[in-house]
């Protein structure tokens, strides 16, 4: 197929898909078809025409007023590499509409995951945050969560084989820096200067 022939092609299929997306049970029958991850694909700067980008966003738009399509369409931005600064269209009022449904769905369920003390719901929610974009804010906390979390789990397991108090021996401290790390290349460095 010649490539204003699949130019064309994926022209017709936007509009079809533009007018289906606008109809509940069509929107349905759009994500169980497994359309979500090609339209999102289109979003990918450089990967379509801009129209193709725009109609894509569109329907975009219209199918995540789902939570399964949200889910989806975050799934598929991590798997294209889609920016969270996508906005690439004339008026960016579907990337515009995208960007805060994403960030509705995605923000309760990282405050829902914080809660939790499940470490792989908390991970799961953090990145999905970070790839719709969400603030700063709630995404430190959330990672500030985990790594406390992924602390007491160490602290558990150390103390699970006895080694809870245990203090890392003198021997195997840097004697450069007396750490518990090793030898660190920046605490060499000094010492073997030749400018003195």
């Amino acid at each position: 197929m010649s490539e204003e022939k699949k130019v064309r092609a994926v022209r017709y299929a936007m509009f079809a898909l533009m007018s289906l997306a606008c109809n509940a049970p069509c929107r349905t029958a759009i994500i169980e078809a497994g359309a979500v991850s090609p339209l999102t694909a289109l979003l990918v700067p450089g990967a379509a025409e801009p129209d193709a980008a725009d109609r894509a966003a569109f329907v975009i738009a219209r199918l995540v007023s789902s939570s399964q399509a949200a889910s989806s369409v975050i799934a598929a931005l991590c798997r294209h590499r889609v920016p969270a600064d996508v906005p690439r269209c004339a008026d960016g009022e579907d990337f515009q509409t995208i960007r805060q449904v994403l960030h509705a769905f995605a923000e309760p369920r990282l405050r829902t995951a914080m809660l939790t003390t499940d470490r792989s719901q908390i991970q799961s929610a953090l990145n999905d945050a970070k790839t719709v974009g969400l603030a700063a804010a709630p995404i430190q906390q959330a990672q500030a969560r985990l790594d406390e979390l992924e602390a007491a789990a160490r602290r558990a397991r150390r103390e699970s084989v006895g080694l809870g108090n245990v203090v890392t021996p003198f021997e195997f401290k840097c004697p450069l820096t007396l750490c518990g790390h090793g030898s660190t290349p920046t605490a060499a460095t000094p010492l073997f200067r030749t400018d003195a």
